[in-house]
């Protein structure tokens, strides 16, 4: 079987089979913690791969001279080679690598390989990693590139080795040719390796404009919901939804534009060099048909020369986005900042076993809601935590929430009129907003209402808790607002 086929196929089975343990994982109502131990096994299959130092064999020789002589077999094969003392990095396809070493012993080299990947690669197997629930999908990612990295040392390195001598006629000291290829092979990695940190970069400045289109969006929203006279609940959001529309596309689009005028030139420059080199270079190998060049390659390289300050200068500009473990490390302090900080459900991810509130898996209370809910402040007591009923699928109490001692009857007043305008139950949040309080006094009320029986939780099939109204609510409301009416302002029922 051919070195691409057989890493597609543990790709596709692979994928397969993490696909199918993942829905079962989701669906399987296992305890979170458990969940989370399903992460050892990929981690383990990681650490082993990517750390593990394979054999490759001994040869004659200093392991400098060793090192050199496969980096110019592997030009000449038109593969991007980069060297660094002791050890080589060539790159077999877009998400995996080798690193080749050089270690000196009594009888000449001896030589080993370890599994590497590409930015792309550990950007991919990252982010997975980060997302607990896909991590399962990493086996077979992992496969891959371990068996891509196997099939090339055993294709393109051990025929160099095997006999235990180095072919001398691989980098003859000295020779023009053997310069021309390795200075063409370099400046082809320079430029391909500035084209693709350019292009990372368009996208880093792609995702930033989508992210401030989409906070233009929130701010413009919330400010317009809250300032809004309107007193019908779903024109209010309707309106400000199309402005925050107009408003969010406008600016995202507008920044999308400016990075396309400012990095389509340089990419299609960068792109141009890189293919003008590997051009050459297969012309110089033999790998492609002889044909009048443009120019000669001692031009080439000479033009090439002037433009590596700009090559190194678009490899600056890639910044920490550019280094996929720098930038998740800033994802995940940001992340999990905010999640320590506000210590509030919308900060944990979709899947995630540290969701808040009574769940579909049967969890609840790993983390204190309402106030002192951060992490970083006073724990909640063991009675504020809810408590989860599994035949009824419902919550008894409201987390974290103390009731309030003398509560404002025109926030409960608000509270109910809003449950009973809907004729039905409404999502916490959703009460939340139509009441137009702070989630502290909403938490509190809530909790107030349920104890006093006026309002229920329940849990929609979705997940969703939800606020309904009892029966002793609706009589209380009717009798708070006839109340109301008729000693605050002076009414009499029925005016």
């Amino acid at each position: 079987m051919g070195r691409d086929l057989l890493p597609a196929l543990a790709l596709v089975a692979g994928f397969v089979a993490a696909l199918a343990l993942f829905f079962w994982l989701l669906t399987s109502g296992l305890d979170p913690l458990v969940q989370i131990s399903f992460v050892i096994a990929p981690l383990s299959l990681f650490a082993v791969v990517f750390l593990w130092r394979f054999s490759i064999g001994r040869v004659a020789g200093p392991p400098e001279q060793a090192l050199a002589a496969i980096a110019h077999a592997m030009r000449r094969s038109l593969y991007r080679v980069e060297e660094a003392p002791g050890e080589l990095t060539i790159r077999i396809g877009s998400v995996s690598a080798v690193k080749i070493r050089a270690r000196a012993v009594s009888d000449g080299t001896k030589l080993s390989y370890t599994v590497y990947a590409t930015s792309t690669g550990w950007s991919i197997l990252l982010i997975l990693f980060f997302l607990w629930e896909l991590a399962f999908f990493t086996i077979p990612a992992v496969l891959y590139i371990l068996l891509e990295a196997r099939g090339f040392v055993r294709e393109r390195i051990l025929p160099l080795v095997a006999s235990g001598v180095l072919p001398a006629a691989l980098a003859p000291p000295g020779d023009v040719r053997a310069m021309l290829i390795d200075s063409l092979s370099e400046g082809y990695r320079l430029a391909s390796e500035a084209g693709e940190t350019e292009r990372s970069t368009y996208h880093d400045q792609l995702l930033i404009a989508f992210v401030l289109g989409f906070l233009t969006w929130a701010v413009v929203v919330i400010g317009m919901f809250l300032s809004s006279a309107e007193p019908d609940f779903g024109q209010r959001v309707r309106d400000a939804t199309l402005v925050a529309t107009v408003a969010g596309s406008a600016l995202a689009v507008g920044a999308g534009l400016w990075a396309r005028l400012t990095f389509r030139r340089r990419i299609q420059r960068l792109d141009r060099w890189a293919a003008s080199l590997r051009e050459a270079l297969a012309r110089e190998v033999g790998e492609s048909p002889v044909a009048e060049p443009r120019s000669s390659t001692f031009e080439l390289l000479v033009e090439a020369s002037r433009e590596i300050p700009t090559w190194f200068a678009a490899l600056g500009r890639g910044g920490p986005f550019r280094e996929p473990g720098t930038w998740l490390a800033v994802f995940m302090v940001a992340f999990w900042g905010l999640f320590l900080i506000g210590g509030s459900e919308p900060a944990a991810p979709p899947f995630s076993p540290w969701r808040m509130s009574c769940t579909r898996a049967g969890v609840a209370g790993w983390i204190p809601r309402g106030p002192g809910s951060s992490l970083l402040g006073t724990s909640a007591s063991p009675r504020s935590v809810a408590r989860w009923r599994r035949s009824s699928r419902t919550c008894d109490v409201m987390a974290s929430a103390s009731p309030p001692d003398r509560p404002d009857l025109y926030v409960v007043a608000r509270l109910l009129e809003r449950l009973w305008r809907e004729n039905g139950p409404m999502l916490k949040t959703r009460l939340q907003v139509a009441a137009n309080v702070n989630y502290d006094v909403f938490t509190r009320y809530l909790s107030w209402m349920v104890g006093k029986g006026l309002v229920s939780m329940e849990n929609s099939p979705d997940g969703h808790e939800r606020v309904a109204m009892t029966t002793k609510g609706y009589e209380a409301y009717r009798k708070l607002v006839q109340w109301i009416n008729e000693i605050v302002h002076n009414r009499v029922p029925g005016s």
